[in-house]
């Protein structure tokens, strides 16, 4: 009878990766929010409806930059995996905190990952210019590995 693999799933060696700014996705998002903005500013509203409108724009996207690993936040430095199969965060001061993986979707240019760290999910993406090649194929190979299961 075949055992059904989940993200506790033991393997030879920890993976450690660094969580750092990807420059791709932070232009990508700084363009998407600068076309929603001056798509704004030609919509037939009142100038205080347009006001508004930018100023709640800005403060998203404010809070997804300050909130979001991939596009600067510092709070945390490494995601490891386990070789016993668990995940954890190291924040900048040390301290490793537990996280759960939810959700993820892994491809060659894209990993995204949702893990759950004390009742608050964080989303993680890693692009090809913010994770080594080794390091991403590793981690492909393992999520395939759970979801393959």
């Amino acid at each position: 009878m075949a055992s059904k693999l989940s993200s506790a799933q033991s393997f030879e060696a920890e993976l450690s990766v660094p969580l750092g700014l990807s420059p791709l996705l932070l232009s990508f998002s700084i363009v998407l929010h600068i076309l929603v903005l001056s798509a704004l500013v030609w919509m037939p509203l009142l100038w205080y409806w347009k006001l508004g409108l930018l100023g709640l724009i800005s403060l998203l996207s404010f809070y997804e930059w300050h909130s979001q690993p991939s596009l600067g936040n510092r709070d945390f430095s490494r995601l490891i995996w386990r070789e016993t199969g668990g995940w954890e965060l190291l924040s900048v001061q040390g301290k490793l905190q537990a996280a759960k993986l939810m959700q993820h979707f892994s491809s060659r240019l894209l990993t995204i990952l949702h893990l759950q760290v004390q009742g608050k999910t964080k989303v993680i993406i890693f692009l090809p210019d913010n994770l080594e090649p080794v390091p991403a194929q590793v981690l492909r190979r393992r999520l395939n590995l759970v979801v393959d299961g």
